[in-house]
């Protein structure tokens, strides 16, 4: 316990500036998001637009179900075979089962887009704000010029990310459902190895799911700083994060536990109202027999919404960083002063002192 107690002590000392950056980091993107607070208007955008892309492709799914041949199929007794009842079924063709696999996937791309397209339209808004700033006047806050950016120049780029997310997904419902079958076979043989095997499946994919998001978030952070494509935007962002790795981690970890925290507080209030009203409005405690159903709506709409909002607070921390060191890797190849550059937020300033100090 003390040797691990030590070790800590010692990551903690030596990563002391890459925690001073990440929490003045963490702070900036705080005042941003306050003093902006039409961003609001970008994650409300992509809930209406969601919503709508959720009913549409409900109906197409239910209209492609009801393709499929009705099959009668009998209920007998247990002991006399008697036929006791009927109940029918859909039964589709190989053809019919492919499309909906592809409608599914269809599903996960463009849903990955949507969220994605909100991200972007979250970097372009604050990259231009970094760099709109100077002495004279304070940045440039655009919300429109993200949107006009996205299906401008860099759509393809979106939809290539997206399309990745959206490949990991469909493994994962595939895989999902042929641990699914092979659960309805009560298969004996090998039965825990079979589990263990799942489980560490489930893990792997997982793990490549959050790894893509995350590069995806990084990539869309260079496009926007530099115009490159997808692909090398990617890799000249995997490479800033290995070469500042203390800080994008403590970033990325602090400010998770924030967006934890928030999205937590969000919905356990949300939910407490909701009891108290239905607890002391006699006309709810009438209508509604037991809380859970209700509760539980309330519970997934607020834990929703909440992650939606405060995503925002993430994708702004991670494109701050972005910019600071775009920042100064422009001041030093046109040999302009690192401390002061041409154009920086003066929220930025003690950030810069810090880095000074130290390469992290």
């Amino acid at each position: 316990m003390w040797g691990l107690a030590g070790i800590y002590a010692l990551v903690v000392l030596c990563t002391f500036y890459a925690i001073k950056i990440s929490i003045k980091v963490l702070r900036v993107s705080a005042k941003i998001i306050m003093n902006n607070l039409r961003m609001i208007i970008v994650p409300l955008i992509g809930i209406v637009v969601m919503l709508v892309w959720i009913l549409f492709y409900a109906y197409s799914l239910l209209w492609l179900m009801s393709c499929g041949d009705l099959v009668t199929n009998q209920v007998r007794a247990p002991i006399t075979e008697e036929v006791i009842g009927t109940y029918v079924t859909y039964q589709w063709s190989e053809q019919e089962k492919y499309f909906m696999w592809a409608t599914l996937f269809y599903f996960f791309w463009i849903s990955a887009f949507l969220l994605a397209s909100a991200q972007y339209v979250l970097i372009v808004a604050v990259a231009s704000w970094y760099f709109t700033e100077n002495s004279d006047r304070r940045g440039d806050f655009s919300i429109w010029r993200g949107y006009y950016w996205l299906w401008r120049y860099n759509v393809g780029s979106v939809l290539f990310g997206s399309f990745l997310i959206a490949v990991v997904c469909t493994i994962r419902a595939v895989f999902e459902y042929i641990d699914r079958k092979m659960k309805a076979a009560n298969a004996e043989a090998g039965v825990a190895a079979v589990k263990y095997l799942m489980n560490c499946m489930r893990c792997v994919l997982d793990c490549c799911h959050r790894f893509i998001k995350y590069i995806n978030e990084n990539a869309y952070c260079q496009i926007v700083l530099t115009g490159e494509n997808f692909c090398t935007a990617a890799i000249n962002g995997f490479l800033l994060i290995m070469k500042h790795t203390a800080t994008f981690a403590f970033t990325r970890g602090i400010g998770g536990i924030f967006n934890l925290l928030g999205k937590l507080t969000v919905t356990v209030l949300n939910c407490v109202i909701a009891y108290c009203l239905i607890y002391y409005l006699p006309q709810l405690q009438i209508e509604i027999n037991s809380p859970i159903g209700p509760l539980l709506i309330v519970f997934l709409i607020s834990y929703s919404v909440a992650y939606l909002f405060m995503s925002m607070y993430s994708t702004t921390s991670t494109c701050i960083l972005h910019a600071l060191y775009a920042d100064v890797d422009i001041c030093k190849q046109l040999k302009y002063d690192e401390m002061v550059g041409m154009n920086r937020p003066k929220e930025m300033r003690s950030i810069v002192t810090f880095l000074s100090k130290s390469k992290v």
